[in-house]
This record gives structure tokens, sequence and C-alpha cells, in this order.
């Protein structure tokens, strides 16, 4: 039975495995020890239910074989994760990480383990300092507004508008939104030293908060690729893939989700999409079929305001409602039943 190997058991590398369970020897290296949805953690922050302990990746898919470590080195036909292992196809969907820190009392809001273990604490206080405006810090935003009416919530964005990849018209609607509830914004300003509680702006001046939070965006997961690998990767560190998502060089590896150079916003719903494809393709090459393209799409973008309202929008069109937030809220659920029902995720189209 031939092997895959898959970097990453976010929801790209999960869905993957959940594709290739039944007719491949699937071997799929994640770190962390259980499965999180990363577009639904920000929710923990006002969600009234226990949360539990999140479900484990083998009890998911008990098919596949679970190493978790890290990635630390990639070959052709060979990955090390603890040891070494060989493998016929590869898929790298390691994702990205935090770009920029700071030593201070910062919360990542990318973490379910950050947002989880500080819950107490930031439900606990009444001044925040939200930094970075893209669509992970908006909705960071309305849920810290909606956790408290009395919560002071700033935003820091180093761009002269918040959504700047997003249409000029979503940006004043989220910023309406926001501001007509007490939020605040400081735009074209960045922060660039911490105190403790204290923030310094690069134009000087001091912002104090009881917790800030990092949302200035991501760097792609992909330092263990050198070697023969090493040139399929552009100068911002992402894989360089063609139309099949193959990597560049490398007829039997493929890269999705966030590490990809390919042009757009890096959603679930793209790192989704992609997943079918290299699974798909995965599965062609073994059947001498011809092999699929993947076809970037320009999809809108659905966005939480809270826990009260959400906001979905397609270039400088808008729709905003609370019947959205049930969609939203919903997600996960939804990612989750595909990724335990190998058999409906195969005959999902692509």
């Amino acid at each position: 039975m031939d092997r895959v190997f898959i970097a990453g058991g976010g929801a790209a590398g999960m869905l993957c495995a959940s594709i290739l369970q039944d007719g491949f020897d699937v071997t799929l290296a994640e770190k962390k020890r259980r499965y999180e949805f990363i577009p639904d953690i920000l929710s923990l922050i006002n969600r009234d239910e226990e949360h539990g302990d999140l479900q484990r990746h083998e009890e998911m898919l008990p098919n596949v074989s679970f190493i978790h470590k890290e990635v630390t080195a990639v070959s052709p036909g060979l990955a090390v994760a603890g040891k070494e292992h060989e493998f016929d196809y590869l898929v790298l969907c390691t994702g990205s990480s935090l770009r920029g820190a700071f030593d201070s009392n910062t919360i990542s809001p990318y973490s379910y383990d950050s947002i989880h273990s500080n819950l107490e604490m930031i439900r606990g206080s009444e001044s925040h300092l939200v930094i970075g405006g893209g669509p992970v810090g908006v909705e960071l935003m309305g849920e810290l507004m909606s956790s408290d009416e009395k919560n002071d919530v700033l935003m820091v964005h180093g761009g002269e508008r918040i959504l700047n990849r997003m249409g000029p018209k979503v940006s004043e609607a989220v910023m309406w939104h926001y501001s007509n509830r007490g939020g605040r914004f400081a735009l074209s300003k960045r922060v660039v030293e911490t105190w403790g509680s204290k923030f310094i702006l690069d134009d000087g001046e001091e912002v104090e908060a009881d917790l800030a939070y990092m949302s200035t965006g991501f760097r792609p997961v992909t330092d263990y690729l050198a070697g023969e690998y090493a040139p399929s990767l552009s100068p911002s560190g992402h894989v360089k893939v063609n139309h099949c998502l193959q990597i560049q060089g490398h007829q039997n590896a493929y890269a999705v989700g966030d590490i990809t150079a390919i042009r757009g916003e890096k959603t679930y719903i793209a790192a989704e999409r992609q997943a079918k494809v290299a699974a798909g393709n995965i599965v062609r090459t073994k059947e001498g079929k011809t092999l699929s393209s993947y076809r970037p799409l320009s999809l809108p973008m659905l966005l939480s305001l809270g826990s009260d309202n959400a906001l979905l929008a397609c270039g400088d069109h808008i729709i905003k409602s609370s019947l959205l937030l049930r969609l939203k809220r919903s997600e996960g659920k939804y990612v989750n039943f595909k990724l335990g029902h190998a058999r409906f995720s195969k005959a999902m189209p692509i």
C-alpha cells in the first residue's frame, strides 16, 4: 500500500487524511495532541457552555497513524518527525505562525491554549488593546466588546484603514459598527515597545491596557524545508506550487493552505478546497488518471462582529445580519462532521 506522509494536523491536513485513509497507509505528524478548529477559537471568550477537552486526532481518524512530533526536515521520500519516515506521497499543511511578538503580557488570538488558559483574565479585564486590524483582529474586537459593556477596546493598526484587503465600504461599515458601541481606533500607527501594561506607539503616544492581543498577521511555517526543497520557497517563505498544487520540482509532493504562494486570502474555505484537490490528485495518480487543477476563487468572507452579529463581505458589497452569526458558529461542527465521515468527504465535489 502506498504511503502518504502529511505534515500538519489542522483542518486541511485532517481533511486530506480523511479522504486518503481507506486507500493509503497514511501517517500524519502534528505536535498538538488535540484537534483545533482555528476559525472558532475566538468564540470561546463569550461561550456559556462548558468547553471540555478538545477531541484527540486519533478519535477522529482511527485509521490514520499519528505522530505528535514537529516535522524538522523533509527530503524526497523521507520526512523527519522524531525519527525518519519514508513516504511515496507528501502533503505539507503546516500552516502559519504569528508574525511579530512582544515579551510583555500579550495573548495570541490564534491559539486555543492561549485563549482558553487566559479566559478568566480576559473576562476580568476592563481595557484591551488589539494590535492589528485584519480579519482576526476585527473578530477579536467584537468578542471583547460583547463580553462586557464596560470594556474599553482600542485597536491599533498600521494601515490607513482596517481590513485593507477588502473594499473601503467594508472597512467603514465595521468601524461604524464598533465605534457606535464605544470601540476606538488608532490608524496608521504601530506598537513599537511595551513596558508591562504600557504600550508605546511609533509616534510616541503611550497607551495603557490590562491585556494586549497580537493579531498582526502570519508567517508560513516552512523552516524545515531546505536542501532539495529550498528552491521551491518564495522570498517570503511560502511554497511555490503549480496548478495541481504539486510543489515546484517535486511531482509526488503537495502543499496546501497558508504555506502556499497562491495569492488570495488564507481562509479555511480556500485551504479546504486545496486539500480536496491535493488528496484527489494523489488518488488520481495511483489510478493513472489526469490530475485536477486548483482554481482560486474570490469568495465572500464571513466575519463575526461579536456575539450578536456578523457581516458577509464580497468585494465592496455587504450583508450584515445576526442570522449570519449562526452560520459562522456552526462552521466548526460542520468541519468536524466532514472529518469524521471519510466517505462523505470523498463524495464532495472538488
